[in-house]
């Protein structure tokens, strides 16, 4: 909680008068800023609370989420809790959830401390399956799950008829007292802590926090097959195994600005730092920082392929960006009269665009097996099949120059390495405006103008949860 040091002031809140900025639209949970005395310090500081309402500033909150439940911050935007039987049931599956999570974080976490620091000696978590216990791994799944099985279906009943299930089915004299749902107290809650509205929030922060890193030890296990507190030992103190590829940092001058200046550079090796990158990528090549995770280049005959395949589309990607913008943006601005870009098979050509399809795919293909052929025998079809005068030099494969390069720029490894980047990102790009429109139904011109006539109440967060 942000502590502020002023004069010492009882509550402040925000004038009445608030912009749109603010407040967001009417049909909005406004979350209203106080200031309220602090006496962890000292008496004249003071802390701010955000009251409930809103989980992302200006983005209106669901009206069955009002801020009266624990956590509460109108986070639902597929609507999964509208119906209220589900939303009574949602609440109490992420409470016990988080209270599973919480015990398995602690469960996973301290024995794999204890164990590396010398107080114990037991098995990490991810290896306690492989151990001998009173019963096969087998039978004793199958036992936890009929139990979970029994105490779930208690649970539910519970949630649909509070107070059904409070008396032991078996042992009659043991029953519970008639708490709230959720909070059983009992022999559930042997220190005795009392259910306030600040211990409900606390503990479904920490749950939540704990189903997080509950995940994120899954995933950090499968990807480097250690527990996270020896990732973190190798994280802060090791450098990582011999065989790894260095990530060497250089120090250049940079005439940019000023002789004085320097620009730091990090040499080829690790796509990820600290990750191995594999031998058959040695850096040698444009772009190359080790990404290969699935081994799909190890055969060099892949390889080659796939460093022209890169190449090629990437350039594709750059026109089509631009071929996809530019007319869009001329357009709107009053400079072009021109459909947009997902229009413009609509359009009326010299043919249809069936035929005008069949046309591209038989030129594509014509040309991409000639790219096969000089990527197999460099040199081979740089001579036109039919008009004999027209030849290309005898250059590297990929930057054929002659008429593909009438600026006459030199294939030098920083343009090369500035051109397979650009590439990179155009195909993001791409694919980027592919999925816009998707959702949108318009180009990313017209989806940018939206976005900054109104920041707050246009984002991608608006346009998923259909607002």
């Amino acid at each position: 909680m942000a502590a502020v040091t002023q004069a010492p002031v009882a509550v402040f809140r925000p004038c009445a008068s608030r912009t749109r900025f603010l407040t967001g639209s009417s049909g909005k949970l406004n979350r209203d800023l106080s200031l309220k005395p602090s006496n962890t310090f000292a008496s004249s500081s003071f802390k701010i609370e955000a009251k409930k309402g809103e989980w992302l500033p200006g983005l209106a909150s669901p009206g069955y989420l009002n801020g009266s439940l624990p956590g509460d911050n109108g986070f639902d935007p597929l609507g999964l809790a509208e119906d209220p039987e589900n939303l009574k049931w949602f609440v109490q599956a992420e409470l016990v959830n988080g209270r599973w999570a919480m015990l398995g974080v602690a469960g996973m976490l301290l024995p794999e401390v204890f164990t590396s620091i010398g107080v114990l000696n037991v098995p990490k978590w991810y290896d306690a399956g492989k151990s001998e216990y009173f019963a096969s791994s087998s039978t004793l799944f199958v036992i936890e799950f009929i139990l979970f099985h029994y105490v779930e279906i208690r649970r539910w009943q519970d949630i649909k008829n509070p107070g059904s299930v409070n008396q032991d089915p078996i042992f009659k004299s043991y029953s519970l007292p008639p708490n709230e749902v959720g909070y059983p107290g009992g022999i559930f809650n042997p220190l005795n802590f009392a259910p306030t509205a600040e211990a409900k929030e606390k503990e479904i922060a920490n749950g939540r926090l704990a189903m997080l890193a509950f995940l994120g030890f899954i995933v950090q296990h499968n990807v480097t097959g250690k527990g996270p507190f020896d990732n973190l030992l190798q994280h802060l103190f090791l450098t990582g195994s011999s065989g790894k590829l260095n990530r060497d940092l250089s120090l250049k001058p940079a005439n940019t600005f000023a002789s004085s200046s320097f620009k730091i550079e990090a040499k080829k090796g690790e796509w990820l730092p600290g990750l191995a990158s594999p031998g058959y990528l040695n850096g040698s090549l444009p772009g190359d920082n080790g990404f290969d995770p699935l081994g799909l280049a190890e055969d060099q005959e892949n390889l080659r392929w796939f460093v022209q395949a890169e190449l090629v589309n990437g350039r594709w990607a750059m026109l089509g960006v631009a071929g996809m913008l530019l007319p869009e943006v001329l357009t709107s601005i009053g400079v072009l009269n021109v459909p947009k870009w997902y229009d413009a098979g609509k359009s009326e050509y010299f043919a249809s665009s069936s035929t005008l399809f069949v046309i591209e795919f038989i030129l594509f293909h014509y040309v991409e097996i000639r790219r096969w052929q000089d990527i197999k025998n460099p040199g081979s079809v740089n001579q036109d099949p039919i008009f004999k005068s027209y030849s290309l030099p005898p250059n590297e494969v990929g930057y054929p120059g002659g008429i593909f390069n009438p600026l006459n720029f030199a294939p030098t490894a920083e343009a090369k390495e500035k051109e397979i980047a650009n590439g990179r990102l155009a195909m993001l790009a791409f694919l980027g405006f592919i999925v816009q429109h998707n959702v949108t139904g318009k180009g990313p011109f017209d989806n940018l103008s939206q976005h900054l006539s109104d920041p707050w109440h246009n984002t991608i967060v608006q346009t998923l949860s259909g607002n």
